[in-house]
């Protein structure tokens, strides 16, 4: 729920639970972090005291989330329990959207007076939102403007950073084909003309077809899809293609492209 709750809205999902209760929570977890999704999961553990004894639903649930997780954490201490409440909820939200895991273990300390405070949670910014040169920019247009079949292949990327009407007037200006991954689907009109519909195993043939006979793609934040090895199957060996991801981890993950950059989305 807390998942759908961020696909729907946009803001954060929270689940809460017991630590041995999140172990259901696992499958969850690991959806909104292959799906970009912000979700925060609270858990409470069992006392300090206690810890490491097998005591009544004492499970590791920080090391059993640690790999499908952006951020995690478990909180020994009452005075810290603002601030890293406010880096989950931060972190979860900024630059690739994810889920975080906070913990902390049962306590009877007060929380110091004026802990929580009252600052508005920020998003964080990358020191250096992009990477790319006008050269390389230059290029890309040109990539594009000299292409015999282009087609762009959107991800949910686009709706993540928020530019879904400047793809709009982009695909429209350009005159180029639109197809989708299952994630992309909604980032542009599905009764516009330009709309080719969803490529994969569970797409349209015709879809796939378009992509392999491409002489350039323009796969958009492909890292928050979960067909980048596919979609990579179907180019043409000799077409020449242009990314463009928020996650800098997936540039060149799993091909090489003719162009690449990674940006910080623009909501941010």
């Amino acid at each position: 729920m807390a998942d759908g709750y961020a696909r729907a809205t946009g803001g954060i999902g929270v689940a809460m639970a017991t630590s041995a209760r999140a172990t259901n929570m696992v499958t969850g977890i690991a959806t909104a972090m292959l799906d970009s999704s912000p979700v925060v999961c609270i858990t409470g553990q069992v006392s300090s005291k206690v810890l490491g004894s097998d005591a009544f639903q004492e499970v590791d649930i920080t090391g059993i989330t640690m790999p499908i997780t952006k951020y995690n954490v478990v909180v020994s201490r009452a005075e810290d329990i603002a601030r890293t409440l406010r880096e989950a909820f931060i972190i979860a939200q900024s630059g690739r959207p994810g889920p975080c895991s906070w913990t902390s273990p049962r306590t009877r300390n007060r929380l110091p007076p004026n802990s929580i405070g009252t600052r508005a949670l920020r998003s964080c910014r990358s020191a250096h939102p992009h990477n790319h040169k006008q050269d390389e920019f230059d290029r890309a247009v040109e990539l594009l403007n000299t292409a015999k079949r282009p087609v762009i292949l959107a991800g949910r990327g686009i709706m993540l950073s928020g530019p879904c009407a400047s793809f709009e007037e982009f695909v429209r200006t350009s005159n180029i084909p639109v197809a989708m991954t299952l994630l992309g689907i909604g980032c542009f009109p599905a009764s516009d003309p330009m709309n080719l519909g969803m490529m994969g195993m569970h797409g349209e043939a015709w879809v796939n077809t378009a992509i392999q006979e491409a002489t350039c793609s323009s796969p958009w934040a492909c890292a928050s899809t979960i067909a980048l090895p596919a979609i990579c199957a179907l180019m043409r060996a000799n077409a020449r293609k242009i990314h463009i991801e928020v996650d800098r981890a997936e540039i060149t993950k799993t091909y090489r492209w003719t162009l690449r950059w990674w940006a910080t989305p623009a909501r941010l």
